[in-house]
Formats: structure tokens, C-alpha cells, sequence
């Protein structure tokens, strides 16, 4: 792993890059402890810069994705969507490399926004052969509108579809705002046990089904919210009752 006309090689800067991702400080230790070879943090700052990460679809994952599909359909050809919000912390800066200022909402349509974004949707793609994932998309955002981002997930389904990506399934929590999108998707999400439930809906292209799949982990934290509520209420009608 040697430099070459002080430039570093391809699979070196990979590695690097991996090393560092995955580990900071272990990074750092072998960098100015054990006096590997490694680049500075700084350099590695400056290589992230070059890669298009401003808010939106991210066409050249896209494009990456369908180079590894052309390689390996049976790999990279089957894939379920995932997607989810996380809060994020308000803070506004200038950025130096676009020359312009982030942390306002964006949704990467190039539209100026005057709200600070509070939130980020994330969508990720993963395989269903092979172990592998990737994120595809983020939009910084404030308040969703389950139109909008139903709107959001039907753009990313054409645009996975228009480079030969068959999305199988879509992945998410079971928050309102997701469960008011799978309705208007077709989907038939509702909270009466006695009525029927659709599962799926058309893909926006081909018209095959797309099923939904909410997160098992967090519909398990809402059961368990549900009967934690359920028990607090009980015990305080038991102690209205007794005294």
C-alpha cells in the first residue's frame, strides 16, 4: 500500500477510507501510534468533498447500483426499500465546499427553504441475496405531509425500476404518518381487526405488487407502550377504587 507519484492508489484510499468510517480512534492509533502509513483525517475530509452527498436522490449510488445489477442480477436485482425519519438537532451552517448554507429544509427539488430542518428521511435499499445495503436518499425536512412523502417514495420506486432494480417490499415503523401513505399508496391499513387488511400496492411502472412490511422491533416497543397504558390505568382505577 505505497503511494504512487504522491498520489495514494485506488484500493488504498478505499481502505482507508473503510478503516476510518469504522473506527476513528483505532484509526488514529495506528496512524500516529503504530506510524502506519495512513493518510491525514484531513485528506480524508477532503476526498468525502468530492462525493455528491446534497440532499435528494442520490444518482450516483443510483448509477452504482445499476452497474452492480448489469454484474450480478440475481444479486443486485431483488431488493426491499427501506425507509425512516430520525429526528435531527437545528443548526444552521455555511458550507464552504457549495458555498452556500446548510441545515435549512431541503428536498433536493433546488427550491430555497427558510425553515430549519428538524428531521431526516432516509431511504436505503437491501438486498434480499447477498449481504449488502445502501442508502439512496435523504431529504432534511421539517414536517412530512404523508402526500409528500408518498409522492418521494413513488420517485425513488421509478427511478430504481428505470436502471432494471425489481423492489420487492417497503420497510418502515408504524408511525401515522407512514400507515396514512400506505392508504393512499392502496394499501388498506386500518386499526378494526374486523375489517380486511391489504398488504401491498401497484408498483407506479410496472403494476406489480409491492408489499409493506412495518418494522417488527419497533411495532413490539408499540404493543408493549400500549400495555404499559393499559396496566397504568388499571392500577390507578384499583387505587380510586380502594380508597
Amino acid at each position: 500500500m505505497a503511494k504512487q507519484g504522491h498520489e495514494y492508489t485506488k484500493d488504498y484510499r478505499e481502505f482507508a477510507l473503510t478503516l476510518h468510517l469504522h473506527g476513528p480512534k483505532a484509526y488514529k492509533y495506528l496512524r500516529e501510534t503504530r506510524h502506519f502509513p495512513l493518510p491525514h483525517p484531513h485528506t480524508i475530509q477532503r476526498w468525502l468533498r468530492s462525493v455528491d452527498a446534497k440532499p435528494g436522490l442520490n444518482k450516483m449510488m443510483l448509477d452504482m447500483l445499476e452497474r452492480r445489477c448489469q454484474g450480478d442480477q440475481a444479486k443486485y436485482g431483488c431488493v426491499s426499500l427501506m425507509l425512516d425519519a430520525m429526528s435531527i438537532r437545528k443548526h444552521v451552517q455555511y458550507n464552504p465546499h457549495t458555498q452556500s448554507m446548510s441545515g435549512f429544509v431541503d428536498m433536493g427539488d433546488g427550491n430555497s427553504e427558510t425553515e430549519v430542518a428538524t428531521e431526516a428521511l432516509v431511504f436505503m435499499v437491501v438486498g434480499l441475496q447477498g449481504h449488502w445495503k445502501t442508502p439512496i436518499a435523504y431529504f432534511l425536512t421539517k414536517s412530512l405531509s404523508p402526500e409528500t412523502q408518498r409522492v418521494l417514495l413513488s420517485h425513488a420506486l421509478e427511478e430504481l425500476h428505470a436502471r432494471g432494480i425489481r423492489v420487492v417490499c417497503v420497510t418502515m415503523d408504524g408511525h401515522a404518518s407512514n400507515v396514512s401513505m400506505c392508504n393512499q399508496l392502496g394499501c388498506e391499513l386500518k386499526g378494526d381487526p374486523r375489517e380486511p387488511l391489504q398488504t401491498s400496492f401497484s408498483h407506479p411502472v410496472t403494476g406489480e405488487k409491492v408489499f409493506v412490511m412495518m418494522d417488527a422491533c419497533h411495532m413490539l416497543k408499540l404493543a408493549r407502550n400500549m400495555l404499559q397504558l393499559w396496566l397504568d390505568v388499571m392500577i390507578n382505577i384499583l387505587l380510586f377504587v380502594l380508597v
